[in-house]
């Protein structure tokens, strides 16, 4: 079994139940993390989860979320200081695998929008929906028939857009991976370039395949061009963020980047997933029993998230 996600954007007002247990679930971290860094300062002490969740549970951050969701954060903060603590004793036994000392989990900025996580507890199924608790308000998504026995939590993650704010609903489930046997006559080699952007070859006699890179590439150039030119245009307007609409537009989008390329080579090279697999499945000559349908819940990745505040 292995975790999968099946990922949705809606548009939610600012006044929407939702909004508001973003700016909640951002200040009860901050709070929490306030406790336990000031307990570390003072005493040299970590507070755990436990102690934390019921120092924590008279706080109004904590009982205006879901109590689940709520414990949830908790939880995350632990994380970051699991892994502050791993960082740190790996960083005593050799700092030259660090570009510096590890430093305490931070506070988020105040004010701003941090991420909603629900169990599989929290939310029902009702006809073709997926139901949200009743204090985020009345908010339906559709639910896979595949994945609707299985679905393990959802995240709320706000995305960054200041021209229409939007959330990425993220359903997580629980998927079989079938295990592959190897076959060590039938092998292919794929190496990925700029040039090239794909060569593929093997020993079954089929002819190599070479997909050129350079439409792609003029693409990608003359984003990153636009949006350089863009960027120094904002800065000397003193625009807020040193952003504006026509930026978003091709950053967001990532029109030049993504939009340009899938069209370029399945119309050149009718290069889709499907003819992919079908390919792979005659070199290793044996069926993956992936279809189309599956390939509709395939993972796409939120890039311009406040999780990911680096990636704009």
């Amino acid at each position: 079994m292995a975790i999968r996600t099946k990922q949705c954007y809606k548009s939610i007002a600012e006044d929407h139940s939702i909004t508001r247990a973003c700016h909640l679930t951002n200040n009860l971290y901050n709070e929490a993390n306030y406790l336990v860094r000031q307990e570390f300062f003072t005493n040299r002490k970590w507070i755990r989860y436990s102690k934390l969740n019921k120092l924590l549970k008279s706080s109004s951050n904590y009982k205006d979320l879901p109590a689940q969701t709520a414990q949830q954060i908790l939880r995350l903060l632990e994380q970051n200081w699991k892994a502050f603590f791993a960082s740190m004793k790996e960083w005593v036994k050799d700092s030259s695998k660090f570009l510096g000392r590890p430093r305490l989990p931070k506070y988020h900025k105040k004010g701003a929008k941090f991420l909603i996580i629900l169990t599989n507890q929290q939310f029902r199924i009702q006809d073709d929906y997926i139901v949200l608790p009743k204090k985020l308000g009345e908010v339906k998504l559709n639910k896979m028939d595949m994945i609707a026995d299985k679905i393990k939590g959802i995240r709320i993650i706000p995305v960054i857009n200041e021209l229409r704010y939007k959330y990425s609903f993220e359903i997580l489930y629980e998927r079989d991976i079938p295990t592959l046997k190897e076959n060590s006559n039938r092998i292919a080699g794929i190496d990925l370039g700029i040039n090239n952007l794909i060569t593929m070859v093997n020993n079954v006699g089929d002819k190599p395949i070479i997909i050129k890179g350079g439409v792609i590439k003029s693409l990608n150039q003359y984003y990153n061009k636009r949006k350089s030119k863009l960027q120094s245009i904002y800065d000397k307007q003193g625009s807020k963020n040193g952003t504006g609409k026509k930026l978003f537009r091709i950053g967001l989008k990532d029109t030049f980047a993504h939009g340009g390329s899938r069209p370029y080579l399945m119309k050149e090279y009718g290069l889709d997933a499907m003819c992919l697999i079908s390919q792979v499945e005659q070199i290793v000559n044996r069926s993956f029993g992936i279809s189309e349908k599956d390939l509709e819940h395939v993972r796409i990745e939120a890039v311009h998230s406040q999780a990911k505040e680096e990636a704009l």
